[in-house]
């Protein structure tokens, strides 16, 4: 013990009440996951944590296992959205939000520029520009999704949908044929059944190759094609048209298209979830699976030629 001869530990004049409270406050410290560093909540349960009883150690040197410190949260919740560093999934999920509304105005303001309201919005087109720039524009914006799918992998998705389907090769079989596009992690690339050609307009990895879209040469040789985060970025409605008849163009007939973007994307004036469906139906997709999650449409799709299924039911 480490009583001393003729001293009289504080608790030993309390009322009764007061000791039994000061006892179980030592013996609930003594019992739990993190033990205090000897200063209990007042006066009475000051050395409480190591001892038996209520008079257990006068100082800390009377303990025999190493205490540990309790760790604070880190709070992001005020961290200013900018090009500094994504730091946190939270952050990284305020940037993208950010990113996408303020990209969604800045096209809408072009259109009634183009529309002749160029005087009426030059003013709100300058600090919509300005608001993207400071967060550190595309940049910033490819940090956090990167911070993102390193949490929340979609790949992981992409392969349970392949192999569900039957697509996956047996032993012995050659890789799936695939194009990325906007590809911002290697994940599909080292997966060794993937012959994968993985492009962005700025790429940041060993093994994506920095190319537009638009510039692939549309044909039918893959057997799976990604597009994940990337209609959504197209400046126009006639560009996102466009990319979905070419993705449908570099399909095998088997093959699969992956497309990922915000619901977000679903609240607007000209577009909702059934809109877009209807849209990809017109076009010739056929819906596999889908996942929805607060924040992300995901869509695995098939493609059938809308004329030769037209000629084929006149047939019947």
């Amino acid at each position: 013990t480490c009583r001393r001869k003729g001293w009289v530990h504080p608790s030993d004049q309390m009322p009764k009440k007061t000791k039994v409270a000061s006892k179980r406050k030592a013996r609930a410290a003594a019992a739990g996951p993190v033990a205090g560093s000897g200063a209990g909540e007042d006066g009475a349960g000051r050395g409480a944590g190591t001892g038996s009883g209520g008079g257990g150690g006068a100082s800390s040197s009377c303990s025999s296992s190493k205490k540990k410190k309790k760790k604070k949260k880190r709070k992001t919740a005020g961290t200013p959205i900018t090009g500094g560093g994504v730091r946190s999934r939270r952050q990284a999920r305020a940037l993208t939000s950010a990113f996408h509304e303020l990209s969604h105005e800045l096209e809408a303001l072009r259109a009634r520029a183009g529309r002749g309201e160029g005087e009426a919005v030059a003013g709100r087109m300058a600090e919509v520009e300005a608001k993207l720039a400071a967060m550190g524009g595309r940049k910033a914006y490819q940090d956090a999704s990167i911070l993102s799918t390193s949490i929340y992998s979609t790949s992981k998705w992409i392969f349970q949908i392949v192999t569900r389907m039957g697509r996956r090769p047996s032993s012995g079989e050659p890789p799936l044929r695939v194009l990325e596009v906007g590809a911002i992690n290697t994940k599909l690339l080292v997966t060794p059944w993937l012959d994968v050609l993985a492009i962005d307009l700025l790429a940041r990895a060993p093994g994506i190759t920095q190319m537009d879209f638009f510039d692939v040469r549309p044909e039918p040789i893959y057997d799976v094609v990604v597009c994940a985060m990337v209609l959504n970025c197209l400046p126009t409605p006639r560009a996102r048209g466009l990319m979905l008849v070419n993705l449908a163009a570099l399909l095998k007939p088997r093959g699969l298209l992956f497309i990922m973007l915000p619901r977000l994307c679903f609240r607007t004036a000209y577009m909702d979830q059934s809109t877009f469906e209807a849209i990809l139906s017109k076009l010739g997709f056929v819906i596999r699976h889908n996942k929805f999650s607060p924040k992300l449409a995901h869509y695995a799709l098939t493609f059938r030629n809308p004329a030769a299924a037209d000629a084929a039911s006149a047939e019947n």
